[in-house]
């Protein structure tokens, strides 16, 4: 398999690295760089990680596209009302996952 070599110099070849982030965000993530006296490695940083999120983000979108779910369901959404026995801020404070980080049981 022959693998083009990935160059910056024009558009058509930024867009063959399959880095859309970066080819979108280095120019303005140069500018911040130049302006705090960042070195090129934590720049270069910066652009990966910004990537990364970015890929993570459509990541999920695709996979949420995928599952082809009816509609989009948040708890915000949920009528706590229709449940009078449902204890809508223990449900929050789940939610929120905050028992992951403290020992202790759930109360």
């Amino acid at each position: 398999m022959i693998r083009r070599k990935c160059s910056w110099r024009t558009t058509s070849r930024r867009s063959s690295c399959k880095l859309p982030t970066f080819l979108r965000e280095y120019d303005k993530v140069a500018r911040q760089c130049a302006a705090e006296g960042v070195d090129y490695p934590r720049y270069l940083l910066r652009l990966a990680e910004l990537e990364l999120i970015d890929r993570e983000r459509r990541m999920v979108e695709r996979r949420i596209k995928a599952a082809k779910f009816p509609t989009l369901k948040s708890l915000d959404s949920f009528d706590f009302a229709a449940f009078p026995s449902l204890n809508k801020a223990l449900v929050m404070e789940l939610a929120r996952s905050e028992y992951v980080q403290s020992p202790g049981q759930v109360q």
